[in-house]
């Protein structure tokens, strides 16, 4: 037997269906669906929007970082970050846009402040493949939190990872070289993105020794105090809107510029 969220949610898509748009569709049953689901404590598929929902999801409108949590300065200690850039990367426009398929995804990545921009396709199957950063980000404010990127790899989580709350978040690894006593060691930072509403996505990350496959400090067992969940670093991004003028212009989606026939909406 169909459960109430089903049955609620069957209800919301007739509703919607009268709009004749599927886009719409998707939308707002992701809405209702991520709404019903953000309610429980622990995440189970059958109680996650599906994953074609959550890709409808991210893959419209553009998203800004909206805050960065102090925990996220771990990772810039890590970087080798000077702590006198870390308020400007903290509050930096840092934008995204994305467009997802079965197998794949594009995105669109663009920080204003340091004339960053990165448009690239890559895979969703969790395989290693050319890593389309040549360096992390906040070495735009600080070269010498430089540090050279290779491979990396993407794929979307079972509903409870990273946390038990989690649905479908998407994890990016990026395995990155480190001097550590004189001897060059790897590291794999490990980045995930998540809705925890229709309109904010939370991004974690923790780092993990290559060689030993464990998570490093201080995320290890010195961040016990980080919130929601401890052991991790934090910012969130919050999903844009037009403005009523905009709104009334009816403005295009924009091609992607990677694919025919795909666009950024």
């Amino acid at each position: 037997q169909p459960s109430c969220l089903q049955l609620e949610a069957r209800s919301k898509y007739l509703t919607i269906g009268e709009l004749g748009s599927m886009s719409k569709v998707h939308f707002f049953g992701a809405a209702l669906a991520l709404h019903s689901a953000m309610a429980q404590d622990a995440r189970s598929p059958s109680e996650c929007a599906p994953l074609n929902w959550i890709k409808h999801d991210m893959g419209s409108g553009h998203w800004i970082l909206n805050y960065t949590d102090m925990s996220w300065g771990e990772y810039l200690t890590f970087l080798g970050m000077d702590k006198k850039f870390w308020k400007k990367e903290f509050q930096a426009s840092d934008i995204h846009q994305y467009d997802f398929f079965d197998r794949t995804f594009i995105m669109n990545h663009t920080i204003p402040s340091i004339g960053f921009h990165l448009l690239y396709e890559a895979s969703l199957e969790d395989r290693w493949e050319k890593n389309p950063y040549p360096h992390v980000t906040p070495s735009g404010l600080d070269p010498n939190a430089s540090v050279d990127l290779t491979t990396f790899r993407n794929t979307f989580e079972r509903p409870g990872k990273p946390h038990p709350d989690s649905c479908w978040a998407m994890r990016t690894d990026m395995p990155v070289s480190k001097n550590v006593s004189g001897v060059m060691k790897e590291f794999i930072v490990s980045f995930w993105r998540e809705l925890t509403s229709p309109i904010d996505m939370r991004c974690t990350l923790h780092i993990w020794d290559a060689a030993s496959k464990k998570v490093i400090e201080p995320w290890a067992s010195g961040m016990q105090d980080s919130k929601p969940f401890p052991g991790f670093s934090y910012r969130y991004f919050r999903k844009t809107v037009q403005s009523f003028s905009d709104v009334v212009k009816r403005l295009p989606c924009i091609p992607t510029g990677l694919r025919n026939g795909t666009f950024f909406c």
